[in-house]
């Protein structure tokens, strides 16, 4: 059987799925929908954003390993545009150090 949390996520949003296959049915299931509040705002610096883009980030990597743990998934694969990974990346040590096989794409 294979099993994983899959987050897709940019700057401004993020969608946590499910993935379960096995020999006899296949599951695709959405369980988190987060938006940025850093990215909802029309201030534009760059310094602010970055920090809110950060801080997104670590949410988002909460979540994923929140989802992960309630489903008992120890496969978590985040899929993200080149300059949410650079953000993303250091928060997903926190899962490696939990025992958690991860996938960047």
């Amino acid at each position: 059987m294979k099993r994983a949390c899959i987050a897709i996520a940019d700057a401004a949003r993020a969608r946590l799925y499910t993935y379960q296959h096995d020999d006899d049915s296949q599951q695709f299931v959405e369980e988190v929908d987060l938006v940025s509040a850093g990215r909802r705002s029309i201030d534009d610096r760059e310094a602010h954003r970055d920090e809110m883009d950060t801080k997104f980030a670590a949410h988002v990597v909460h979540e994923v390993e929140r989802v992960a743990n309630e489903r008992g998934l120890g496969h978590v694969m985040f899929v993200t545009p080149a300059r949410m990974l650079g953000v993303v990346r250091p928060h997903l040590e926190v899962l490696r150090k939990h025992g958690f096989l991860v996938d960047e794409l």
